[in-house]
């Protein structure tokens, strides 16, 4: 059987979607460990789940399916789709939150940050084999699970979803006012202060961008530790420092 977004009923698409979206996590928290040489929860919700690897599993299949049987075809397809999947989703959140959520500026051949060719070279590989071998099994396991409990799971995973998604949505629109008001609090508070600074105007920044840090919510403080290359449109110079004091936070 084969898959088509435009055919698959929304049932079975939660769970492909659900399937892909937690693998597309092991993949990330494999990734990060080697990295980091930590456990760290990549993903973008709250459980272990990143839905753009659920999404683009999805298109990749639907769009790829019919050069399986041409392997080179496939890889050059997969590594330009995944791309552009990956750069419309970087401009996406960017417009959207302000925030650059990964930056492959010091990679070779990339494209603003948000591509570039080491790792496009690995999703196309990653397509080739998804289509090819991960696929099946996956599409024969769901198909294998009767109608009725494909229907309840689907109820469970999309309430799941909601939740998650709403709590996610409503975090990540807290950390941008937070994020704008450190940026109000600097770049405005600087310039109504230049021609009269004080250790006065200094010690009243500095209480208040601390009072701004105590803000930050156990979720804001995870998607720092999942996107640690994170930056925020105007406080590029102050991130690094940001992160320190969320840091102390959480030791204390």
């Amino acid at each position: 059987m084969t898959i088509s977004l435009f055919l698959i009923n929304f049932h079975d698409f939660i769970l492909f979607f659900t399937l892909y979206s937690f693998l597309g996590w092991i993949l990330e928290v494999i990734y990060a460990f080697y990295a980091h040489k930590k456990f760290v929860n990549r993903g973008f919700l709250n459980g272990p789940f990143c839905p753009i690897y659920g999404f683009g599993s999805l298109i990749i299949i639907s769009s790829l399916n019919n050069f399986k049987d041409n392997i080179f075809v496939l890889f050059i397809l997969g590594t330009l789709l995944t791309s552009l999947i990956e750069y419309l989703t970087a401009v996406i959140l960017e417009k959207t939150f302000k925030t650059t959520w990964w930056d492959y500026t010091d990679d070779a051949f990339n494209i603003k940050g948000r591509v570039c060719l080491l790792f496009s070279i690995i999703w196309g590989l990653v397509s080739v084999v998804l289509v090819i071998l991960i696929h099946p099994i996956i599409e024969t396991l769901i198909y294998s699970i009767p109608i009725s409990i494909r229907k309840y799971l689907f109820l469970i995973l999309i309430v799941y979803f909601f939740i998650d998604l709403i709590i996610t949505l409503k975090a990540l629109i807290n950390l941008t006012k937070l994020l704008s008001q450190i940026e109000l609090l600097y770049f405005d508070r600087m310039t109504e202060f230049k021609d009269r600074i004080s250790n006065t105007n200094i010690t009243s920044l500095k209480e208040n961008y601390v009072l701004l840090i105590n803000k930050f919510t156990p979720n804001h403080i995870r998607l720092f530790k999942a996107f640690p290359t994170m930056k925020f449109k105007g406080l590029s110079n102050l991130m690094n420092d940001i992160r320190s004091k969320l840091n102390s936070i959480i030791n204390n």
